[in-house]
């Protein structure tokens, strides 16, 4: 499980790595593409690589997920609904993030597809109006990764967005966490203590994850 979650965060940094890259000309995405799909396939995925640009879509994602695709042997029907769900979710996140960087589209993508409801991408956008939500929507989805229940993740993250926390303090939240999974806390556990941490309040046991009860001073 430890594996398939460090992959599972490792995917989801990798491809917010390559929203991030510098836009590549039509004409170099399509010979990487020339190169490691069938015709048929080609012409299926100009024809969404246009259709995304057009809205405003990142593609650089679409055409590494192709290619992602072609590395492991995969045909090109296996190959097109992958893209296809991925833009789908690239849509969907453009639909509740608003005008947002590629990043974070890319990072709204994979949290929608960890489970989290579009809903919570909402109240993210309206705690940090005017800060990246990439790092804070990785760390969300590596918590649903890991075995935390994402309605549980969500509240966790959107309460330590809502506190005005940096990104510095959701990555150290994502590192305690995956820490202490390792050492053998149960991940629900481990997210609200450490969220406890950041937040000064308590953990509880009712699913919540945390109560607004101030921490205790020894």
């Amino acid at each position: 499980m430890m594996r398939v979650a460090l992959r599972a965060a490792g995917a989801v940094v990798f491809a917010v790595a390559a929203a991030c890259a510098a836009p590549l000309r039509a004409q170099q995405v399509d010979a990487r593409l020339d190169a490691r799909v069938d015709a048929h396939t080609r012409v299926a995925l100009a024809a969404l690589l246009d259709s995304a640009r057009a809205e405003g879509l990142p593609t650089e994602p679409l055409v590494s997920k192709a290619l992602e695709g072609a590395s492991i042997g995969a045909d090109g029907t296996r190959i097109m609904t992958a893209v296809r769900g991925l833009r789908q979710r690239l849509g969907a996140a453009r639909a509740v993030l608003g005008s947002a960087s590629a990043s974070d589209l890319v990072a709204g993508a994979a949290a929608l597809k960890a489970g989290i409801e579009p809903a919570t991408l909402t109240r993210l956008r309206a705690a940090r109006p005017k800060d990246p939500l990439a790092v804070a929507l990785v760390v969300l989805a590596d918590l649903v990764s890991r075995g935390v229940p994402a309605d549980t993740a969500g509240k966790l993250i959107l309460a330590v967005a809502t506190k005005g926390a940096g990104d510095e303090a959701f990555d150290a939240l994502r590192r305690d966490v995956a820490r202490d999974i390792v050492a053998g806390a149960p991940p629900l556990v481990a997210a609200a203590v450490r969220t406890q941490g950041v937040l000064g309040t308590t953990a509880d046991a009712t699913g919540t994850g945390l109560t607004n009860t101030p921490r205790k001073k020894p």
